[in-house]
């Protein structure tokens, strides 16, 4: 059976803005430091990333074929465990580009006109972002204890617009996973703040 993190590979690839990985001291492919703990910013959990680090060395060797679906991962982790650090990584990673496309797109309206090549390209990729975040906050999350949670996006929403005065939700996004409970999404919401110069703590 092919090795569960391979499937993740090309995302985390594509998460970290590199086409090839580094090699470590004994010639193995590897994730620099840095790497990893952007990919903890991004909510993947210690599970996931020791799993991906010692899949990644080794050549994402198959995995053994198990009756429940989960494999033996690094830390006891099951796969589900596994793809909601993937989908938490990802819907962060997501949010946070919609934010910041948003924030160029007002400013090139003013500078360019909203007919320009510009503001078009901008809403093209701000389109192509909300229309990822409503697939994968559609998913399911099974969070330690608290069951299968979902987070929701209106199927018929055109325009997200993040509201980072909302205290309870991220960014006004209704869903368990968005829940302002969550220390990564405290720490997000915390940095799109920063961005508009205000402070605030997090854990």
């Amino acid at each position: 059976m092919k090795n569960y993190f391979a499937h993740y590979a090309p995302v985390i690839m594509d998460l970290l803005g590199i086409k090839a990985w580094t090699k470590d001291s004994n010639q193995k492919d590897s994730l620099l430091e840095e790497q990893k703990q952007k990919l903890k910013a991004l909510s993947f959990d210690e599970n996931f990333i020791t799993g991906f680090c010692e899949a990644l060395k080794n050549g994402f060797p198959e995995d053994s074929s198990s009756n429940d679906g989960d494999s033996d991962t690094k830390g006891g982790a099951s796969h589900a465990d596994l793809s909601n650090a993937v989908t938490k990584g990802l819907l962060a990673d997501m949010t946070a580009k919609l934010v910041t496309a948003q924030e160029e797109i007002a400013v090139l309206t003013k500078e360019k006109g909203e007919l320009s090549q510009e503001v078009s390209a901008k809403q093209t990729e701000i389109t192509g972002l909300q229309t990822k975040i409503q697939a994968l906050s559609g998913l399911a999350e099974q969070d330690g204890g608290k069951g299968s949670q979902h987070a929701r996006l209106e199927p018929d929403a055109k325009d997200i617009v993040m509201n980072w005065d909302d205290e309870k939700q991220l960014g006004g996004l209704s869903g368990e996973m968005f829940a302002m409970d969550r220390p990564y999404n405290q720490r997000l919401r915390a940095e799109m703040l920063y961005r508009k110069g205000l402070t605030v703590q997090v854990p």
